[in-house]
This record gives structure tokens, C-alpha cells and sequence, in this order.
């Protein structure tokens, strides 16, 4: 789990900055053309699963430039792209290496805890950044089931989607207290609820 958050954290702490700017700098230069903004908004959100992408601020551009309901499609298909490669990294490369750092066992042990609790852990997770990142590649090497996994972050990414792009369409009218508190509410309540849902599963 140190390498996985690592594999997270290094790129936050070393690249936010540029990639913030670059981030901006991409979005304005689309803003004549709906399709090349998507395009880059999910460009942007896939690329979230390993590089310091602000997802929240491109989930809320992709709501005031594009409307609510393609808003929050983009948002989704850019989010879901990014869970797939996260899944796919973990599935591929994520096992072998966590066999040889903590024996079968632990492992065997890590898959069972997605058996019972990973759907829903993945799904309230899709709002904390970092920790998001993380799961989908934990699920990735624990072997979760494809079909658990895509119902679980389907469903987690749509809710992601959906609020930033009600927020960007209400910042673009002008109405910027709803983007902030969603800014703040989407992590803070998805931390919450990860935390309480994770306890009795530890204690297991």
C-alpha cells in the first residue's frame, strides 16, 4: 500500500504546479470548439490516475462550458477511462510485486477484503483524492471481480460527474457558493463515509 500511494504521491508533490498550469492552459485553448474541450476534459481526467490532475476544477470546467448533462457525460467517460487503466495497472503489474513484498497469503487475505467490502469501498472513495487513485489500482491487484468493479465504479463516477458539473453550470451563471461548498462537501463527506464503512472491516 506505501508503493501504491507513493506511485500517487510523488507526481502530486513534485508536478502540481505544472500540471496545473498546463491543465488551464489546454482547457482555454479548446474553449472554441465543444468537441475539442471534451476530448480534452477526458483526456485530463484519465490521466488523473497518475499524474496531479485538479479532476475537481476539470469536472466543474467540463459543467460550465458544456452544460450540465454533456458536462457531466464527459466528466464520466474521462473518469471511468482513468478507473479502467488504474484497475488494469493493478491487475497487470500490481500483483506479482505485492506476492514478492508480502507473500500470497496477505494477498489472498487483500482479495477477500474486496470481496466483501470493495464494491463499496470504491464507491464512496471516487470523491477523496489520492485515495481514489489508490483503490482502483488495490482493486487491480487484488484480483477484484471486473463485474463488482465496474458497477461500483460506474456508479461512483457518475455521482463525481454529475456534481462538478452542476457546479461549474452554476459558477458560469455566477453562482459560486454552490462550487465551492461541492468542492469542499464531494471529499469531505466521501472521507467520512470511507472511514466509517472501513473500521468495522479492519475489525473483521
Amino acid at each position: 500500500m506505501v508503493v501504491l500511494l507513493l506511485l500517487t504521491l510523488i507526481p502530486f508533490f513534485l508536478f502540481e504546479d505544472d500540471i496545473g498550469r498546463w491543465s488551464s492552459t489546454m482547457l482555454t485553448g479548446t474553449r472554441s470548439s465543444s468537441w475539442a474541450s471534451a476530448a480534452m476534459i477526458v483526456l485530463l481526467l484519465a490521466s488523473d490516475i497518475l499524474l496531479p490532475v485538479p479532476s475537481s476544477l476539470v469536472g466543474a470546467y467540463a459543467g460550465g462550458m458544456l452544460g450540465v448533462v454533456y458536462g457531466a457525460a464527459v466528466n464520466w467517460v474521462g473518469l471511468s477511462l482513468g478507473s479502467a487503466i488504474g484497475y488494469a495497472l493493478g491487475r497487470g503489474a500490481g500483483r506479482p510485486a505485492l506476492v514478492r513484498l508480502v507473500g500470497a497469503d496477505a494477498v489472498d487475505r487483500a482479495r477477500a477484503l474486496f470481496a466483501r467490502i470493495g464494491p463499496a469501498a470504491l464507491l464512496v472513495s471516487r470523491g477523496i483524492p489520492v485515495v481514489a487513485e489508490a483503490g482502483l489500482i488495490a482493486a487491480g491487484s487484488a484480483s477484484m471481480p471486473l463485474a463488482s468493479f465496474i458497477g461500483s465504479v460506474a456508479l461512483g463516477n457518475a455521482v463525481v460527474a454529475i456534481a462538478y458539473a452542476v457546479a461549474g453550470s452554476a459558477a458560469s451563471t455566477g453562482n459560486y457558493a454552490l462550487l465551492v461548498a461541492v468542492l469542499v462537501l464531494v471529499p469531505a463527506t466521501s472521507w467520512l463515509v470511507w472511514r466509517a464503512l472501513k473500521r468495522p472491516a479492519i475489525a473483521n
